[in-house]
């Protein structure tokens, strides 16, 4: 894992040098794309390690959005 995390710095480097470098910005989306990666590289590999995902987190954060919406209009009895 370390050669993999090694050789995406490198890549990522690389993008950034040469978005600056073209005059069309045309790689500029990729640079933007590799910097975000880059922050929580260390815990991306967890996903396959470990199998941790945010699904649960997201099938709450929906099942509360959805309540939140029929609840719109109501007013609180007290």
């Amino acid at each position: 894992m370390t050669k993999a995390r090694e050789r995406f710095k490198d890549w990522g480097a690389w993008v950034r040098r040469m978005a600056g470098e073209v005059r069309d910005n045309l790689l500029e989306p990729r640079g933007e794309a590799s910097a975000m990666i880059e922050g929580p590289l260390e815990e991306i590999p967890g996903h396959w390690k470990a199998g941790l995902t945010t699904a649960l987190g997201e099938g709450f954060n929906s099942l509360f959005s959805a309540t939140q919406r029929k609840a719109r209009g109501f007013r609180s009895s007290v």
